[in-house]
């Protein structure tokens, strides 16, 4: 269970990584301008499992800032050019790009791949403030933005964080906007959708401000999915190393939303540098599998008794509870054996 551990305290510290991939591009842009790779490279201690999926999100979620000529017009829009906007090519991206740019929207969705299987996406977000759902490789994370504060949280566990200003300057919130790594191809109609084409162009860091020549090759493809309303209900991402990733939108919404914190009056706070007793350890590795206090007590446990279990009796509990309670957490490794 060391190297499950690892990846929790990981996830917890670092679960901006799950979100990173791209810039949104409302009017807090400059609050959140960091690459994804600075938040990879801050979770280096994770399980393989995790940089798979750290991985497979950033082929899928090349996103967003909207063309120069829309920026002009709208005061929160990006100043970035969208390649397709010219002669009203991909001008459904654009127009669902510049609804993104007034930073407001709300989004639910299924992303499915081959490193990660099938993922929810659920993503609010007003301005400043933020929630979205991370639930990814079997686990269960919540983060939110509120009056300027950002929340890692474990609602299985009942604990959470507060990410300082380091790592909170890291977090990018993908949004699946167009943005200038984008060159348009095309438009078609498939199954009953139009579908415009993009070439992805990569954005690559090696260092803090130092940015990889790329070649004039395009990393990779996406085709956006809009019905005949114009609505964004699909994006199919492609990668030679990555192979297809699908988001399938089941909601994209425009209106107001506000953003407000659960109740965690009650909850312990894990703050970074903190040492966690080895119940509290048990009680939020658990917890960012979905599994609670009430599911360990069915089965007979306490997070005391658990924490003094082996690492194989710890693992044989994991999966009976997982079993009982329909948890799905077959991609943590949990079946491989511990070095």
């Amino acid at each position: 269970m060391k190297k499950i551990l690892a990846m929790t305290l990981s996830l917890i510290m670092c679960g901006a990584m799950f979100v990173s991939c791209g810039d949104t591009d409302s009017s807090s842009k400059a609050d959140k301008d960091s690459s994804s790779s600075s938040a990879a490279e801050s979770s280096s201690s994770a399980a393989d499992a995790q940089s798979k999926a750290d991985d497979a999100e950033s082929s899928s979620e090349e996103s967003s800032t909207a063309d120069e000529s829309s920026a002009a017009d709208t005061e929160d829009a990006s100043s970035g050019e969208v390649n397709a906007a010219e002669n009203n090519e991909g001008a459904l991206g654009k127009a669902f790009t510049e609804k993104i740019n007034t930073g407001v929207y709300d989004i639910e969705g299924v992303m499915t791949s081959e490193f990660t299987g099938e993922t929810p996406v659920v993503m609010t977000y007003n301005n400043n403030d933020f929630h979205v759902i991370v639930s990814m490789l079997g686990t269960n994370i919540e983060m939110y933005g509120v009056d300027g504060k950002i929340y890692q949280v474990v609602p299985a566990a009942q604990m959470y964080s507060i990410m300082d200003g380091d790592d909170a300057a890291q977090l990018n919130i993908s949004s699946y906007g167009l943005d200038e790594n984008y060159k348009f191809k095309g438009t078609s109609e498939k199954d009953g959708y139009t579908v415009e084409s993009y070439d992805v162009f990569a954005k690559v860091e090696a260092a803090e401000g130092v940015t990889v020549e790329q070649s004039d090759e395009p990393d990779g493809t996406a085709d956006y999915y809009f019905d005949s309303d114009g609505e964004l209900k699909k994006i199919v991402t492609s990668l030679p190393l990555m192979g297809d990733t699908t988001i399938e939108f089941t909601k994209v919404s425009f209106d107001d939303v506000k953003i407000e914190l659960p109740d965690m009056s009650s909850w312990q706070e894990y703050k970074q540098g903190d040492e966690l007793s080895d119940a509290d350890k048990i009680r939020m590795q658990l917890g960012v599998f979905g599994i609670t206090k009430e599911m360990v007590e069915k089965a007979g446990s306490t997070y005391e008794d658990f924490a003094k279990l082996d690492e194989d009796a710890q693992r044989e509990l994991v999966k009976k509870i997982a079993a009982d309670n329909g948890i799905n957490i077959a991609t943590l490794g949990l079946d491989d054996s511990e070095e």
